[in-house]
C-alpha cells in the first residue's frame, strides 16, 4: 500500500493546529521537558506517548478537551517506549562513530524512533514490533517521505534553540504536531486504498450452456424414471 503524503497540506494543518492549542501544547511541551531532563532522559519516551495521544486529542477535535496532566498518561507505554528508546539510542551512538554514512544513518534514527513511539502509542505494538515496522516501512519505501518531513520537523522545533534555548519550548511543539498530522495522513491514504480493494465487484462466473441443457432436460427425465417405474413394487 502506498503511503503518499501532501507535504504541502501536512505543513498547513499542523501549522493551524499549533497555533490555535498554543497554551496546552506549550505547557505539555515544558513539561515533558523538564521531567525529561530531572531523569537523565528516561522518562523522556513515556512522556512524548503522552505527548502524541494530545496532539491526536486536539487533531480530532476530541469533544472534552486535553489537559497537561494528560500527559502522563503516557507512563501507561512505559516499558515499550523506553525500550524503543534505547534501542533507538544505541542506533545512534554505533551510526555517529560510522564514517560517511554514519552521518546518515543517525539523522533518520530520531523521525524512526517517533514513527515507531507513534506506532506504540496508536497501534498498541510492542517495542520489536514497531520497531521491525519502521525498518520495513523505510526499506520498502513507504517511509522515505514521511522520515523527510520528520527531519523537517526537528529543523523546525530546533529554532527556537537560537535563542539561548529558550525559544525551543515555544517551537518543540510544532515538532510533534507536525510528525501528528503526517501519521493520520499516512493512514488515511491506506485506509481509503483498503476500501478500494474490498468495494472491487467479484467476477461472477458464466454459466455454462451445458448446465443450462442439463436444468432444462432434468424434469423430463425424472417423468421417465416414474413411468418406468413398476406400480407392483409399491
Amino acid at each position: 500500500m502506498k503511503k503518499e503524503i501532501d507535504l504541502g497540506k501536512c505543513f498547513t494543518d499542523s501549522w493551524e493546529l499549533y497555533k490555535n492549542n498554543l497554551g496546552i501544547l506549550i505547557s505539555s511541551t515544558l513539561i515533558a521537558f523538564l521531567v525529561g531532563s530531572l531523569t537523565c532522559g528516561v522518562l523522556y519516551a513515556p512522556l512524548f506517548i503522552g505527548l502524541f495521544w494530545i496532539v491526536d486529542r486536539l487533531f480530532k477535535n476530541d469533544s472534552e478537551k486535553p489537559a497537561a496532566g494528560d500527559l502522563f498518561k503516557g507512563f501507561s507505554k512505559f516499558a515499550p517506549s523506553l525500550i524503543c528508546f534505547i534501542i533507538f539510542a544505541v542506533i545512534y551512538a554505533i551510526a555517529c562513530a560510522l564514517p560517511i554514512v554514519g552521518p546518515l544513518v543517525a539523522l533518520a534514527a530520531s523521525p524512526l524512533m517517533m514513527y515507531a513511539l507513534m506506532y506504540i502509542a496508536y497501534e498498541d505494538m510492542d517495542a520489536i514490533g514497531a520497531f521491525k515496522r519502521v525498518f520495513q516501512e523505510l526499506f520498502s519505501g513507504y517511509l522515505l517521505m514521511p522520515v523527510v518531513i520528520g527531519f523537517l520537523a526537528g529543523l523546525a522545533g530546533s529554532v527556537g534553540g537560537l535563542l539561548c534555548g529558550i525559544g525551543v519550548i515555544i517551537t518543540a511543539p510544532i515538532t510533534f504536531v507536525i510528525y501528528v498530522c503526517a501519521y493520520h495522513q499516512m493512514k488515511a491514504n491506506s485506509d481509503i486504498e483498503d476500501a478500494e480493494i474490498v468495494s472491487e465487484p467479484k467476477a461472477v462466473p458464466e454459466e455454462s450452456p451445458l448446465a443450462e441443457i442439463d436444468s432444462e432436460s432434468a424434469p423430463d427425465d425424472a417423468e421417465t424414471v416414474a413411468e418406468d417405474k413398476d406400480p407392483t413394487a409399491e
